[in-house]
């Protein structure tokens, strides 16, 4: 099927390229895997990390192909503004290629492997993403190029060592929004709540619920549903509308989940893939919009725990905890689950759950990264051994 799409591309050239009806196939040079995609990933999390790369023909014949390639951070800004990405160029002598000619021996499809190797680690900047494009610049021999998959684009990415908060026992936290008396936090057309979770295990007492985060009637991210719906499965909540989760999740492991909300309608993402969506009128007495003052049973916006019910409670890790006063896209959530600038347009408050505490009203608090004072407040003192240590992401 692959070698059907890249004829068809290579006929396709032939056609613009013709002046008769005849067409006749061209043999061409061009990057591996391109025919699925001209992106891959790397996650490095330790150096030397390497990826493998190779360039191929379309059909077989009796010569040597050599082909010359090359790094080109030329290439970058233009990726970024096709696929609406930030990609960053790889710091100074942080990796180099392995080999800049790549041979296709007679009779062979593909050349002999070459390799995108890291070699420094250190100047990488936490939560940025970067690319390196590698590219195609000559063929000797008996064939031409495919300039049309000739490049393909490593995306490399860090591995993040951080921490989380353990909530298993009695602790969860609060967070006022009304605190500082912001009157646009009442009426959010476009808002997000979003997290990465660790659950050890669902609640096992009626109703059977496993509070995330959010607002009780309001607007909630949670697992389960008094037995209407598996206990591990995600479930947005308030207001009468909930979306749910086709796929119960695995326990025991890394997720990441998002709701957003926009123009009255709620979306669930889990691990950057939406898994469902519905109609939600918005906060009680708002006129459509998410009120994150709006409370019931609760007195503020809660972590780990809703409707003042301990048999709610969360069993696990949260790390990366975040609210927005916008809808983020799909793209924005798939490719910022592990940090974002704590100084972003529109983020509301970022508890990391890495440790980072403060002081107020003369109790250690859960900071919020963004300065804007949200600070999760806890059910009980912080001990040592709720911070979980070496947590990985991705």
């Amino acid at each position: 099927m692959k070698q059907i799409v890249l004829f068809s591309i290579i006929l396709g050239i032939g056609l613009l390229g013709s002046c008769t009806n005849a067409v006749e196939f061209e043999n061409r040079v061009y990057m591996a895997g391109t025919e699925d995609s001209d992106t891959r990933q790397l996650v490095v999390d330790g150096v030397p990390s390497e990826v493998a790369f190779m360039v191929t023909l379309a059909d077989l014949i009796d010569e040597t192909i050599e082909v010359s390639v090359t790094a080109d951070n030329g290439l970058i800004a233009a990726y970024n503004s096709k696929y609406h990405k930030n990609y960053k160029p790889m710091p100074e002598g942080s990796f180099n290629l392995s080999t800049s000619k790549l041979l296709i021996e007679p009779q062979n499809l593909r050349s002999n492997p070459a390799k995108v190797v890291i070699t420094d680690d250190s100047e990488f900047k936490e939560g940025e993403s970067y690319l390196i494009p590698v590219t195609i610049t000559g063929v000797n021999g008996g064939v031409k190029l495919l300039d049309a998959a000739k490049t393909i684009y490593f995306v490399i990415i860090k591995t993040i060592v951080t921490k989380a908060c353990d909530l298993r026992g009695s602790l969860y936290f609060q967070v006022d929004f009304a605190k500082f008396s912001d009157a646009s936090l009442k009426t959010l057309s476009g808002a997000t709540m979003e997290t990465r979770f660790y659950c050890t295990a669902t609640m096992t007492s009626n109703p059977w619920i496993s509070s995330i985060m959010g607002l009780e009637e309001n607007w909630l991210i949670r697992m389960g549903d008094a037995r209407n719906i598996p206990d591990n499965a995600i479930q947005t909540a308030g207001s009468g509308s909930n979306a749910t989760a086709a796929n119960p999740i695995p326990l025991k492991e890394w997720h990441h989940v998002a709701a957003v909300f926009e123009n009255q309608v709620v979306k669930l993402y889990i691990d950057g893939n939406l898994e469902a969506q519905t109609p939600h009128p918005g906060s009680p007495d708002s006129g459509g919009f998410i009120d994150l003052t709006w409370v019931y049973g609760d007195p503020s916006f809660t972590i780990g725990r809703s409707a003042n019910a301990n048999a709610r409670r969360w069993n696990g890790y949260f790390s990366e905890m975040r609210v927005w006063k916008k809808a983020l896209t799909r793209a924005e959530i798939a490719n910022n689950m592990c940090y974002v600038d704590p100084a972003s347009t529109d983020l509301v408050a970022y508890w990391r759950f890495d440790g980072s505490t403060t002081e107020e009203d003369g109790k250690t608090v859960v900071l919020d990264h963004t300065g804007h004072g949200y600070n999760a407040v806890p059910s009980a003192t912080i001990q040592t051994t709720n911070w979980v240590e070496g947590v990985k992401c991705p």
